[in-house]
């Protein structure tokens, strides 16, 4: 494989992924205006609170700051009653 081969398939690739993720945004934009839960709002719903934990779980660990273990503890109990 040569160099010009290459350079086609990275440059496929990132358009698919490209093509994916706007799929996926304008799939997300769609569902906040229908009515009730969509696939699509509960997935990126997890991704965020999976985000927002990786942030303070060590966050909680390394300052072990009062606040900050009850705001984890917050964001967790609301992510539990999301799914629940």
């Amino acid at each position: 494989m040569n160099f010009f081969d290459w350079l086609v398939l990275k440059n496929h690739r990132c358009v698919l992924d490209c093509r994916e993720m706007s799929s996926f945004a304008t799939s997300l934009w769609d569902s906040i205006f229908t009515p009730g839960p969509t696939p699509v709002l509960i997935k990126a719903m997890n991704i965020s609170f999976f985000a927002l934990l990786a942030l303070l779980i060590p966050l909680t660990y390394f300052t072990r700051n009062i606040h900050v273990f009850f705001l984890t503890l917050l964001s967790m109990s609301l992510w539990v009653a999301m799914q629940w």
